[in-house]
């Protein structure tokens, strides 16, 4: 399957998702979520760049992070495992500070 008929079914079932169709739709709205939010290039995609630490390891995630921002690109975090790992506990502890001063 071509890259273009990908993107196009993954699109197609994010519509139909939003019209409250099935679940394989919301996977498929996730998946292509994260391929538009992963900013690295083809290289650094292949051989598994992480951004934040500036490692070559093999398993770098694109993931949701704990956030809910209006602009949708600034919800998502790319990185190895230990650099995820630093991210929630960066967030949890944010959330914690933030809900501890209501």
């Amino acid at each position: 399957m071509s890259v273009y008929k990908s993107i196009k079914r993954g699109l197609e079932q994010a519509i139909a998702y939003e019209n409250g169709e099935t679940t394989e739709a919301r996977c498929m709205k996730m998946t292509m979520e994260k391929r538009i939010m992963d900013k690295r290039n083809w290289f650094q995609k292949l051989f598994g760049y992480c951004p934040c630490c500036g490692k070559w390891l093999r398993r770098i995630k694109t993931v949701r992070q704990a956030t809910q921002y209006v602009d949708d690109t600034q919800n998502w975090f790319t990185g190895c495992k230990k650099c995820d790992r630093e991210n929630d506990e960066y967030w949890a502890d944010m959330w914690e500070q933030y809900y501890g001063s209501i």
